[in-house]
This record gives C-alpha cells, sequence and structure tokens, in this order.
C-alpha cells in the first residue's frame, strides 16, 4: 500500500451483472423496464440464477471514476467492502488489474458482495435490480490512517 496517491475513493463496491433480456423475461421477474430497484439477498439470487449469460465487472459509481483515473495514468487507491467470495474476487481483480491500492482485505463473513443486475433488452434499455449486500458494511473501523493514507484528493460516495 501507498499511503501518498493522488485519488482515493471511498464508496459503495458493486459488481455489475449484465445480461441481454428480452421484455418477457423482465414481466416474468417483475421488473419495470427502465426502473431500478432495490432487492434483497434472496431475489438476487433467484435473478442471478434466471438471466443466463452474463459479463461480471466491477462497478459503483465511485469505483468506475477510481478506474477509469487509474486507467488514465493517474495513482488511485479504492476503499469499499466485499466479501470473500466470487463477486468480490471479481470486483477486487478488475480494480487491481487497472493498478488501483484496494485497501481493505475481503471480509470472511457477512453479507455477501453487492450486485447490481443490469438486464438489457434488444432496444438498448437498462433496468437494474441492486443488491447492496456487502457495501453496506462499511464502517467508521475500515476507515483507519492506514487505509485512508495521504490521498492528493478523495472522492466520497454514500
Amino acid at each position: 500500500m501507498t499511503d501518498q496517491v493522488q485519488l482515493l475513493g471511498v464508496s459503495n463496491a458493486i459488481v455489475d451483472v449484465l445480461a441481454h433480456v428480452d421484455y418477457e423475461f423482465l414481466d416474468r421477474i417483475d421488473a419495470i423496464p427502465g426502473s431500478m430497484t432495490l432487492i434483497d439477498k434472496e431475489r438476487a439470487k433467484d435473478i442471478y440464477n434466471m438471466m443466463g449469460p452474463a459479463a461480471e465487472m466491477s462497478g459503483g459509481s465511485v469505483a468506475n471514476t477510481v478506474a477509469g483515473f487509474a486507467n488514465l495514468g493517474g495513482s488511485a487507491a479504492y476503499i469499499g467492502k466485499v466479501r470473500d467470495d466470487q463477486l468480490g474476487r471479481i470486483f477486487n481483480h478488475d480494480m487491481r488489474s487497472l493498478g488501483v491500492d484496494i485497501r481493505l482485505t475481503p471480509s470472511p463473513d457477512g453479507a455477501p458482495t453487492a450486485r447490481s443486475h443490469i438486464m438489457i433488452t434488444a432496444d438498448g434499455q437498462r433496468t437494474m435490480n441492486t443488491y447492496l449486500g456487502a457495501c453496506t458494511e462499511l464502517g467508521v473501523a475500515d476507515i483507519t490512517p492506514e487505509t485512508f493514507g495521504k490521498p492528493k484528493a478523495v472522492l466520497i460516495e454514500g
């Protein structure tokens, strides 16, 4: 971990799960086309199992900004809570592959990693069902002098 970075992001670590679906699928899961709905863990499991092939990648507005900044050559770090599960490993892998310094280790217990099921219809409409999971467990104890460091700028979402 490097104390001095140009940008530190602190936010909801969410994995985007993107799949192409038809309007019949949206009807089947009672999703309003073009909406964003918060869902619970059980509904997240059900939708994930019904979606079919999907692309999974790190997401969340601050994480996306930090990733873009790092991709353009900036030095960046990120504080966000993920679980030590498949999606948590995807989130951390994606961010690290861009050179982002991940400041928290995945949690061995607690809620599963947050995910946003982004269902895209043929006309390009996005319908999102989002389970916040582990990111809601980010707390004051996670923001320490060691994890925070001495960034030149901080981007916080909450």
